[in-house]
């Protein structure tokens, strides 16, 4: 018999002969600990009996990383610009700076900008002076009627076999973070590195706070989190769809290509990294 059906069996009662043997009670516990932590933990049966397995033999033991980009990557559309189309149909934003964003966001895609930092401030200088409920409800309407109906249910499947492995599921977006966070929550993320907006006594100022979550930054920001969290990046996963998170890839033990643009492609092909098309 197995060593959870042993388990369950000792508990149910017969057998007591054996709970006189030390081996086979620990063994048991084991089997136990395999059965029940998972539904309260989160953790694959086979993810916990490793960390027990490390627990006995006095190893220590960090999660890795599975890192996953959002726009492109987890959805089929740019978040951001899906806020800020709804912050022009409530009339948040006139149409002259409508159609300078579209035109920013036609370049980004053609991999002609390579820094949204002016772009992003120029944008939410609308959202100047809404206090964070205000933010909040804003983003988490967005993510309800314009952001969810574009989720890939190929990339769901995927961090539901990354949560099964035992990787912590971390998020990296240069979305602001109402939006990416609420889409983290919503997915069952474990973290959530994020662009932020300024703050002050509770209101927006329209400002980005800090660095925003782009290219090399990712990098630093994720290095910084894993370390400070006590995460691994040893045997670490990224997914990622765009050439500006090439340095993130790289950063990975295994790189995975999602809808990737004209340039990652080919690069990604050249490397023989997984590439997903959804």
């Amino acid at each position: 018999m197995n060593l959870i059906a042993l388990s369950v069996m000792l508990c149910l009662g017969g057998y007591h002969d054996l709970l006189h043997h030390p081996v086979i009670v620990g063994a048991c516990a084991v089997g136990l600990l395999v059965l029940f932590v998972p539904l309260f933990a989160g953790y694959a049966p086979g993810e916990l009996m490793r960390m027990v397995c490390h627990a006995l033999s006095g190893q220590a033991m960090t999660r890795t990383l599975a890192i996953f980009d959002l726009d492109g990557t987890l959805v089929r559309c740019q978040t951001q610009r899906c806020f800020l189309e709804q912050c022009r149909e409530r009339g948040y934003i006139g149409a002259a700076t409508r159609w300078k964003l579209l035109l920013w966001f036609g370049l980004y895609k053609a991999g002609v900008v390579s820094e949204p930092r002016r772009a992003m401030e120029y944008a939410y200088r609308c959202a100047s002076g809404w206090s964070l409920e205000r933010l909040t409800q804003e983003a988490e309407e967005c993510l309800r009627d314009l952001i969810l109906p574009h989720l890939c249910p190929t990339m769901t499947k995927r961090i539901e076999t990354e949560r099964n492995a035992g990787r912590y599921l971390l998020l990296v977006s240069n979305s602001i973070e109402p939006l990416a966070g609420a889409i983290a929550r919503y997915l069952g993320f474990d973290g959530c590195i994020d662009t932020r907006l300024e703050t002050v006594d509770g209101f927006c100022t329209g400002r980005i706070d800090g660095s925003i979550v782009y290219g090399a930054a990712k990098v630093r920001l994720v290095r910084e989190y894993a370390a400070s969290a006590g995460l691994s990046l040893d045997n670490s996963v990224a997914y990622a769809d765009h050439i500006s998170d090439l340095p993130l890839l790289e950063l990975a033990s295994q790189a995975v290509a999602v809808n990737p643009c004209r340039k990652l492609h080919p690069l990604a092909l050249s490397r023989n990294w997984e590439v997903i098309t959804t």
